[in-house]
């Protein structure tokens, strides 16, 4: 018999056989030390065990096993999703995160966002202060010709000398 999926829940198993064509396996629950190498093994659940290493599985693209006693996590070339919840590496699961080629990728894509979307902010800063700067050299500018030929800005200008206002302002910068 060709077994391709295999779900044990709560059956207090210590191990599992080889299993040539498997393809996902559930097994939470259980007592399991240590599983075999399927060479298919594309998911599995093996959560709530007494597992303190995973062997390589080289088609795994989900891995979901929490709650173990991990110290070692062989490398999955091809994962879409870990989930694990251990604090007792032998080395830094960030290390192990750079490792892999989807979160190299992944890490890749955020940090060129992060890059641009602050080279954005930066230009979109700088272009406002170099046009406040435009307008207020226009607005406040008593050297422009144009300046002289409204009412009111003839008004506002002579009010401005008379006051000090615009020595204060400019000193006050």
């Amino acid at each position: 018999m060709l077994v391709e999926e295999v779900e044990c829940h709560q059956n207090q198993l210590t191990s599992l056989p080889k299993w040539p064509l498997v393809k996902e396996v559930c097994c939470e629950e259980n007592q399991l030390t240590e599983l075999p190498c399927w060479p298919l093994l594309g998911k599995i659940c093996c959560e709530e065990n007494q597992l303190t290493w995973l062997p390589r599985w080289p088609l795994a693209r989900e891995v979901d096993c929490r709650q173990n006693q991990l110290t070692w996590l062989p490398i999955y070339p091809i994962i879409n999703s870990l989930d694990f919840d251990n604090r007792s590496f032998l080395y830094s699961t960030d290390e192990y995160i750079d490792r892999m080629p989807a979160c190299v990728a992944l890490l890749k894509y955020l940090r060129r966002k992060v890059v641009i979307a602050k080279w954005r902010k930066f230009t979109r800063q700088s272009v406002a202060k170099k046009k406040e700067g435009v307008h207020l050299e226009l607005k406040y500018s008593p050297d422009l010709p144009f300046i002289y030929r409204s009412s009111e800005a003839r008004h506002w200008l002579e009010r401005v000398i008379e006051t000090g206002w615009l020595k204060r302002y400019l000193a006050d910068r």
